[in-house]
């Protein structure tokens, strides 16, 4: 266990302020709005329409979690207060973690994710890399297209793997941005903010790659030994 600082940061403005705020209402709005739904009419709904239903309640109450966990998150790092608890993390557990608590997204812009089934172990603390994960392909769902596909590869002799996702001008001006000043943050880079943040901490470098010409962007993790 062990406890690490990150360097001092800007005066968080109002911008800022109102979009975590608007960011964590959400998904707790829809669970409470899906929920009574389904009780007040369970006597009418089919099964398949309450087994639906339920599904996405339980997809809701994920991603209302992951919004709690990364608040709190967000405020220990401000506060240069984040413990890590580093442990062995088997890779495609963690990737399968994060992609179940994004689930209620992907589904909305019917974007796959496709990953490698090999198992692959390396040090970290694993809920707060899932957390820094699920914020950046959170984050990216903003700028890809609908019924895209999100390519995660199994990590190489290397100790790195990536991930490729449609290009994105602007996305890719928010991970430069971060590389380039990563003291800065607001309401456009928050997400990413708090994931390069939580890799580093975790002694993971990543590093993006662009193709215009085949409209792919790519984010190498190099992992730590």
């Amino acid at each position: 266990m062990s406890k690490k600082s990150v360097s001092a940061h800007a005066e968080i403005d109002h911008n800022l302020l109102a979009f975590i705020a608007h960011e964590s209402r959400g998904p707790f709005n829809g669970l409470i709005g899906f929920s009574e739904l389904l009780h007040s009419n369970q006597t009418i709904l089919s099964p398949e329409q309450q087994e639906t239903y339920t599904e996405l309640v339980h997809q809701l109450a994920v991603k209302s979690f992951l919004q709690l966990q990364t608040l709190i998150v967000w405020v220990k790092l401000i506060n240069n207060n984040l413990t890590i608890h580093p442990g062995i993390i088997d890779h495609n557990e963690w990737i399968q973690q994060v992609v179940a608590s994004l689930q209620v997204d992907l589904t909305a812009k019917n974007i796959q994710v496709n990953t490698t089934s090999s198992s692959y172990n390396f040090k970290g603390d694993q809920q707060l890399l899932a957390i820094a994960m699920a914020n950046l392909l959170y984050a990216s769902l903003r700028y890809i297209g609908e019924s895209s596909t999100i390519k995660v590869d199994n990590p190489t002799q290397n100790k790195s793997f990536s991930i490729t996702v449609n290009y994105s001008e602007d996305f890719e001006g928010i991970l430069s941005g971060i590389m380039n000043n990563p003291d800065h943050q607001n309401e456009q880079n928050f997400r990413v903010w708090i994931a390069y943040q939580i890799f580093k901490l975790n002694g993971i470098q990543v590093h993006t790659t662009k193709n215009i010409e085949s409209s792919v962007l790519s984010l190498t993790f190099n992992l730590p030994s």
